[in-house]
Formats: structure tokens, C-alpha cells, sequence
């Protein structure tokens, strides 16, 4: 980030500001407060109360919408550098589902196989599946059942869709 960038406030809804910074503030009470944010899985997010009533907030949401203007059709919010908690004006973009999981493998912020953390399934399962439907000769949905996995899960690994990575 450019360190001469001067810090600016723009409107994000009734008696709220938000900053190129990425700091949201209320003016509820006649002088800014700084909000606090909390954490919505990797994100941060804020809770405005408007005369319609409680609304959540992602942070870089209010940012680029303030300054950028609204997501057009078809775009999400992405962070140029990877990481959920920048959400400085200079490292936000409106960009397409693909640019965004694209941005992922340039960050190495995607996980694979075992590094998923909802993975069931370790290398060697993997190559004992491909073995055994593949060289046996057994039932896809047999081997799901012995591995804990959905017969669709077996196929995937089959085909190469799921742990490609894996020879």
C-alpha cells in the first residue's frame, strides 16, 4: 500500500462511514466511533442499526461499494493480496466467482486433498480406491461405504477430478 494515501470517509448508510481504510464508524451519537468488527469465518464484519433495522456487514463490502461503487451482476468482492483481513481500499476489486478461486491458487490460500480440512481421506486411501475399483474391479459404492465417503466422492477420485494432484 502506497503510505502517502491519505485517509477518506464515505457515507455506507444511515449515520455510518466507512474509510478507504477499511475502518467503519458511527455517527449515532454526534461524534465518529469507531466500530468494532467480529469475525464471520475468515472475515470481518460489523453490525449497523438503521431505522429498517439490524444489518450485517462485511467490512470490504461497505469499502468497495462506498468508493467503487455497487457489485455489478455477476461479481464478488476479492482481496488482490489473499488475505480476508485487508480490506484497505488499494486491495479490494470487484471481480468474477473464476477471478476470485483464480486468486486463490496465486496465493496458495486453496487447499487440496489432505490439506482440506473437511478431508476424510489421506494419500494412501486415495491410491488403495483407485486400486481397488480400478485394478480389482470393485463396486464404487462399496468402496465408499469401507471409506466413509459418498459413492459420487469415489468416482471423482476415480476420474481424476478429486486428488488429481495424487499419481
Amino acid at each position: 500500500m502506497n503510505n502517502n494515501t491519505k485517509e477518506e470517509w464515505r457515507s455506507c448508510g444511515e449515520d455510518y462511514e466507512v474509510s478507504n481504510f477499511g475502518e467503519v464508524c458511527s455517527w449515532k451519537s454526534g461524534e465518529r466511533k469507531i466500530l468494532s468488527t467480529y469475525a464471520a469465518g475468515a472475515y470481518a464484519m460489523v453490525n449497523l442499526y438503521e431505522s429498517s433495522g439490524k444489518r450485517r456487514a462485511y467490512v470490504h463490502r461497505l469499502v468497495l461499494e462506498a468508493f467503487v461503487g455497487p457489485c455489478p451482476e455477476g461479481m464478488e468482492c476479492c482481496h488482490n493480496d489473499g488475505n480476508p483481513k485487508n480490506n484497505h481500499l488499494q486491495n479490494l476489486r470487484w471481480d468474477t466467482r473464476k477471478g476470485n478461486i483464480g486468486d486463490r491458487f496465486t496465493h496458495g490460500t486453496i487447499k487440496f486433498g489432505e490439506g482440506c480440512p473437511s478431508s476424510k481421506l489421506k494419500p494412501h486411501h486415495v491410491r488403495q480406491i483407485r486400486y481397488l475399483v480400478g485394478i480389482c474391479g470393485w463396486k464404487q459404492n462399496h468402496t465408499a461405504r469401507l471409506y466413509g465417503v459418498t459413492k459420487g466422492a469415489v468416482n471423482h477420485i476415480c476420474l481424476g477430478n478429486r486428488w488429481g494432484h495424487l499419481s
